[in-house]
């Protein structure tokens, strides 16, 4: 789930033009009525005695707290840009301890692992939104969309949260977001693997051409456009792949999002030995 960055502007080999970028970005906030009307796909939970096993350990209760806290800045129920910059030590803290309980058999590898690249994505996403320090006149296509796509998950994981906490929500409003945040995340997936297919194609041309063989750049970058097309408006249709990991994830995530953070230290759990 990658998060939107300025080395996305450069994945076709050259940047894209502010007004392209910000007509793209109207359709999409425009798509946003539409997403809320898909029909709802029940979202997995998880089972009561794995959440358990789960919540009794230290390394949950610190990773439902950062969670939490993160939370707490996107909501805008908390603001505060030294605090939240503050989080980036937990974040990368947090990739350890997924790693823990991984080890332990408490989650698996894969999902540990994509669950730290959410966490990573996240606050990367959110420290630009919420507590921008420069401007971003200008972005790429694909940068428009998952950047879309990340506000769309930040929204529903808010909306998820105050319905726990007691918010008066209507059930299908609550299904309707958990469906969100699955085909969300799925798009963010399929953005991650678009740009790791293109940037292995680019070393490989590169390899080609430092061995001197010519390479037809123009060729690349029509290919990379097609294909980059052909994601979005995949998108736009709510008709992209399934995707897999990502849903093996997300019951991690509405247990994180829909429980009760823990009041006292996180450290009254029980470490993973």
């Amino acid at each position: 789930m990658a998060h939107a960055s300025a080395t996305t502007s450069r994945a076709s080999g050259r940047g894209r033009p502010g007004p392209t970028a910000r007509r793209l970005w109207v359709v999409l906030c425009c798509c946003l009525v539409a997403v809320a009307l898909r029909p709802a796909a029940a979202a997995g939970r998880l089972p009561d005695k794995e959440l358990a096993r789960l919540e009794g350990t230290t390394e949950w209760r610190r990773l439902l707290m950062l969670w939490h806290a993160m939370l707490d800045h996107s909501d805008r129920v908390v603001y505060s840009p030294e605090g939240f910059r503050a989080l980036a030590e937990d974040v990368e803290e947090a990739e350890q301890d997924l790693a823990t309980l991984a080890k332990a058999k408490l989650l698996r590898a894969d999902v540990a692992g994509h669950l730290s690249r959410l966490l990573q994505s996240r606050y990367s996403y959110l420290v630009i939104q919420q507590y921008p320090t420069e401007s971003y006149a200008s972005l790429s296509p694909l940068e428009a969309a998952t950047s879309a796509s990340q506000w769309i998950i930040e929204m529903e994981l808010c909306l998820l949260r105050r319905a726990a906490n007691g918010v008066e929500t209507e059930e299908r409003v609550i299904r309707a977001a958990r469906s969100n945040l699955t085909f969300e995340l799925a798009f963010l997936y399929h953005c991650q693997q678009f740009e790791e297919e293109a940037e292995r194609h680019r070393r490989e041309l590169r390899a080609a051409e430092s061995g001197g063989t010519s390479v037809d750049w123009q060729s690349f970058d029509n290919d990379y456009q097609r294909r980059l097309s052909r994601l979005l408006e995949a998108y736009r249709r709510k008709d992209l792949p399934r995707a897999r990991p990502v849903e093996m994830m997300v019951p991690y995530l509405l247990a994180l999002t829909e429980a009760t953070p823990p009041k006292a230290a996180p450290e009254s759990g029980s470490p993973v030995r």
